[in-house]
């Protein structure tokens, strides 16, 4: 039987396919708990159940336009769910990369990168926070 290391062939095939099912369960419980997050959202928001109640029936039966989702919001969800993507190696490579940097390299390039966020985000008007509310 042919092998792999001290590994047979067929086995490094079922660990890859179960290392992909546990990626896909690992992504759909994201995505699971992403939307509850949302949606418990709206109950913390909302004035009332009434209120919250409308909110979430209209997202499935209100024809129209979405004026809220314009290309920067959709630019940022992109990014967002871009770097969680990323590996986790990356991210450390990144950091052990920056950490080696001068100070004097640090400072420009980090400045740098809230100037181009700034940019993009823009200085438009802000929601208040929401645990002012209370």
């Amino acid at each position: 039987m042919p092998t792999i290391g001290q590994v047979p062939a067929g086995e490094v095939g079922r660990r890859q396919k179960a290392a992909a099912g546990a990626n896909a369960r690992a992504w759909l419980g994201r995505l699971v708990v992403f939307h509850f997050v949302c949606v418990t959202w709206v109950f913390f928001r909302a004035p009332d159940l009434a209120t919250a109640g409308r909110l979430l029936s209209r997202l499935l039966t209100a024809p129209g336009p979405a004026p809220l989702v314009t290309a920067p919001v959709l630019a940022a969800i992109a990014a967002g769910l871009t770097t969680a993507a990323v590996p986790r190696a990356w991210w450390t490579a990144t950091r052990v990369r920056l950490a080696r940097l001068p100070t004097v390299a640090q400072i420009p390039l980090l400045t740098l990168s809230i100037m181009i966020i700034y940019a993009v985000a823009g200085p438009g008007q802000v929601s208040p926070f929401i645990y002012f509310r209370f």
